[in-house]
């Protein structure tokens, strides 16, 4: 359980910089914001997201057991939700991975704005996911209080 909540707090921790740097990017057009460089925020863009793609997996994992049940899991005890999420934080991951040399050779292109639509979708339906979930983070913090009160 401990593990969870670390990836679960971790995950709120890095869809901060993650949704604002995708905002950034796409608003700033290239152009510095805050008086940093749009490369600042790229970098910052891709560190953060590739950290959030692998805690993803991490609380897969942890939710549901070893990859190679994933499958079974996914197509048997996965709700809509579950579902949509894996397949969108797949898409949003290929397309980074695709779209990261493209922006390193010739800037933005067409697969890095296939990439921006579907991480914003993943990250508004992550963040209902989080918001219909926010009971275990109620509960979560009822019992560190009834560890330290003992």
């Amino acid at each position: 359980m401990k593990r969870l909540k670390t990836c679960n707090y971790a995950l709120l921790a890095t869809t901060l910089p993650v949704l604002a740097s995708s905002v950034i990017l796409e608003a700033s057009h290239g152009n510095p914001v805050f008086h940093l460089p749009f490369n600042f925020w790229a970098c910052l863009h891709i560190i953060a997201a590739t950290i959030m793609s692998g805690l993803v997996i991490w609380h897969l994992k942890l939710n549901w057991g070893k990859v190679m049940e994933w499958k079974r899991k996914f197509s048997v005890q996965a709700s809509k939700a579950s579902k949509v999420l894996s397949i969108l934080i797949a898409a949003t991951s290929l397309t980074g991975l695709i779209s990261i040399p493209q922006w390193l050779l010739h800037g933005h292109s067409t697969t890095g704005g296939v990439h921006g639509k579907i991480g914003f979708l993943f990250i508004i339906i992550a963040i209902s996911h989080t918001f219909r979930h926010r009971k275990w983070f109620k509960k979560s913090g009822r019992r560190k209080e009834k560890m330290c009160n003992t």
